[in-house]
């Protein structure tokens, strides 16, 4: 079971994906209490998403995959922490050295796109290289985390 964001009529609405790339239920429709966005979701705590589990078996709030637009997982996130050179393969292709300690960088929450998004680049541009990312949703405040108890802090993945 996965949560997604979706638009549907002009409107944002939350979802669960049933099935990998299948149709999804309509936690807006169950429940007029859930969020329509996934950070105030995630906010929210574990009522809300006992409320989400609960919506699973809705077939009458049913809405096929393929009459709706999926989002991005969260589109009002305030940054978007980055680490660089994680790859030895990257560094090597690159020709720099593998670094001793992590390098973060930051993009701006403007960057996020949805799946099926067109990515926008200049037209100048004559190469343009692509990347996987792994991004890791942290669920609840945190601060001086033991290394133990991370996992406890993360929402989900994308």
């Amino acid at each position: 079971m996965r949560l997604v964001q979706f638009n549907q009529h002009g409107q944002q609405c939350l979802g669960l994906e049933l099935s990998e790339n299948g149709d999804l239920i309509n936690l807006n429709k169950a429940d007029e209490s859930i969020p329509r966005d996934m950070r105030t979701f995630l906010e929210c705590g574990e009522d809300t998403w006992n409320k989400a589990r609960s919506a699973s078996n809705r077939k009458d709030c049913l809405v096929k995959r393929n009459c709706v637009k999926i989002l991005a997982p969260i589109t009002s996130c305030e940054k978007v922490l980055c680490i660089g050179m994680n790859y030895t393969d990257h560094c090597k292709e690159q020709n720099a050295d593998i670094p001793a300690e992590p390098v973060v960088f930051n993009k701006f929450p403007s960057c996020i796109i949805g799946p099926d998004d067109s990515l926008s680049y200049p037209e100048e541009a004559k190469l343009l290289d692509w990347e996987a990312e792994l991004v890791i949703v942290i669920g609840k405040t945190a601060k001086h985390v033991k290394l133990e108890n991370a996992i406890q802090y993360v929402f989900g993945f994308t």
